[in-house]
């Protein structure tokens, strides 16, 4: 089995806990968002890093961030809150339409 294998199954699920309508791709999760009306699916993909930069205690906090990365010119990265995990009705159809051309 290769590194990392059930730490990146464990997260892969505990993701899928905080975004229902998360699916899996290969080896990547795709979590779909609403958008400005569009819907966008953010990827996720996790790979075990070689060198342990922490405590390597098991489930341990990484080393605290140094900035927030930031995607736009001078503007905070809003983070997502509960209120804004909840899909539309379309975007559940679409999803389910999705997962079901997808065999899943």
């Amino acid at each position: 089995m290769a590194k990392g294998t059930v730490a990146k199954t464990e997260i892969f699920a505990k993701l899928k806990e905080i975004y229902p309508n998360a699916f899996m791709d290969d080896k990547v999760l795709r979590i779909p968002f609403s958008e400005d009306g569009d819907i966008v699916e953010i990827k996720v993909a996790l790979t075990a890093a070689k060198d342990v930069l922490g405590s390597g205690a098991a489930n341990a906090p990484a080393p605290a961030a140094k900035k927030e990365i930031n995607f736009e010119d001078n503007d905070e990265v809003p983070f997502a809150t509960a209120k804004d995990t909840q899909p539309t009705k379309e975007e559940t159809e679409n999803i389910e339409r999705l997962l079901k051309a997808l065999n899943f």
